[in-house]
C-alpha cells in the first residue's frame, strides 16, 4: 500500500515538475547575477561549448583528470580589469539623462534602447605595458574587448640634457622643458642658492601689499602664509601632519576644505586648495549631493513614481498624499483607470 501511494506521489511529481529550460536558466542567472562556469573533461568540451553559446554568461574550461585546475578556471573566468586601471560607468537610460556611476537601468522592456560609457584611467605602471580585459553585459552574448597599451615615459626623458646652459650655466638638467636643480640650487633655471639672500628676493615671498602694516601685504604680511620659508625669493613650504601644502606663497593645502558628518568633503572628493573636488556621482560644497538618480526609480521604472523630484539620490513627493522611499504610496492619488475615465 506505501508502494503504491509513493509511486503515485512520484507520477504526480513527474507531471507537474520537469528540468528547468535554458531560457529559464539564463533568466535566474540574469536575475541573480550568477556567472557559470561548465568545468568539463575534453570528451564533452565541444557539447558544452555548444551549450555556452546559448546560455550567455556562460565560459567553458577543460578540467583535468584529477580536477586539479578546476581554481584555475576560475580564476580564468573571472580575470577582470588590471590592478593597474580604474574604471568608471556612466549609463543613459530611458529618460536620456547621462548618469554618472551608474552600470545598469531599471524599468526596461522589449524595443527599449539604452547606452553605457566606461572611462578607464591608469593608476599604475605594469612591467607588461600591453594589457586586455572584457566587458559585458550579464544576460547577453555579446562582449568588448579592450586592450590598453601603457605610456609609462614621456618621450622628451629620452631627451634629457645634463649640465644644460639652460639652466644657469649648468646647475641641472634640463628636461621636458624644465630644469632639475642640482643640490643646493634653486629656481626656475637654477639661478638661486640655498645661501643666498636679499630684502628684494624676500618681498617676492609675500602677499602684495594693499596697504596698512599688517594687512594682507606689506611689511607686516607674513612671509609664504607663515607656512613656509622664503629662499632666494622662493617659498619652500613647510611639512604638515595634517597634508600637503603647495602654491607660490603657501596658500594652498589638502585638509582645509567643508567637512560633512565630519568627513573632508564628505569622503566623497579631494580637497584642493580650499575647494572640494568631488567624485564623478557627487556634487556641492562639500560633495554630500548625489548626482545618482537609480536610487529614486520605483519598481516601475518611474522616477520617484512620478510623484515627485529626485534630489541628491532621494525622493522628495511633491504629490498630496504620496510617501515611501519612491513615492510609491499614495492612498489618495488616482489609479491609471481613474486617469484615463
Amino acid at each position: 500500500m506505501c508502494v503504491l501511494v509513493c509511486l503515485k506521489l512520484l507520477t504526480l511529481l513527474f507531471l507537474f515538475q520537469d528540468y528547468p529550460s535554458l531560457a529559464l536558466i539564463t533568466e535566474k542567472m540574469s536575475e541573480n547575477n550568477i556567472n557559470l562556469i561548465f568545468a568539463v573533461t575534453s570528451p564533452v568540451v565541444p557539447l558544452y561549448q555548444n551549450y555556452s553559446e546559448l546560455i550567455p554568461g556562460t565560459t567553458v574550461g577543460t578540467l583535468s583528470n584529477d580536477s586539479g585546475n578546476v581554481i584555475q578556471l576560475i580564476l580564468n573566468a573571472y580575470a577582470g580589469v588590471p590592478e593597474e586601471l580604474s574604471l568608471s560607468f556612466s549609463a543613459t537610460c530611458l529618460n536620456g539623462e547621462v548618469i554618472p556611476g551608474i552600470k545598469s537601468c531599471s524599468g526596461l522592456k522589449i524595443g527599449d534602447t539604452v547606452s553605457f560609457s566606461v572611462e578607464a584611467r591608469a593608476r599604475g605602471c605594469p612591467k607588461d605595458k600591453r594589457k586586455t580585459f572584457v566587458i559585458k553585459p550579464v544576460g547577453f552574448k555579446d562582449s568588448l574587448t579592450v586592450t590598453v597599451t601603457f605610456e609609462c615615459e614621456c618621450k622628451c626623458q629620452a631627451h634629457a640634457q645634463p649640465l644644460s646652459p639652460v639652466c644657469n650655466n649648468g646647475n641641472g638638467t634640463y628636461e621636458c622643458g624644465i630644469c632639475l636643480c642640482h643640490p643646493g640650487r634653486l629656481g626656475p633655471r637654477c639661478e638661486c642658492a640655498e645661501g643666498d639672500y636679499s630684502a628684494k628676493e624676500q618681498d617676492r615671498c609675500s602677499v602684495p601689499s594693499t596697504g596698512g602694516i599688517g594687512g594682507a601685504g606689506g611689511p607686516g604680511a607674513a612671509v609664504c602664509t607663515g607656512r613656509g620659508d622664503c629662499v632666494c625669493g622662493q617659498c619652500v613650504c613647510h611639512s604638515s601632519d595634517f597634508g600637503k601644502v603647495w602654491g607660490k606663497l603657501c596658500e594652498c593645502d589638502d585638509f582645509n576644505c567643508l567637512r560633512y558628518k565630519g568627513e573632508l568633503c564628505s569622503g566623497h572628493g579631494t580637497c584642493d586648495c580650499g575647494f572640494c573636488q568631488c567624485d564623478s556621482d557627487w556634487q556641492g560644497e562639500n560633495c554630500n549631493c548625489s548626482r545618482r538618480t537609480d536610487t529614486c526609480m520605483s519598481s516601475l521604472g518611474l522616477l520617484c513614481s512620478g510623484r515627485g523630484q529626485c534630489v541628491c539620490g532621494a525622493c522628495e513627493c511633491t504629490q498630496p498624499g504620496a510617501y515611501g522611499a519612491t513615492c510609491d504610496k499614495c492612498p489618495t492619488c488616482p489609479d491609471a483607470c481613474t486617469m484615463k475615465k
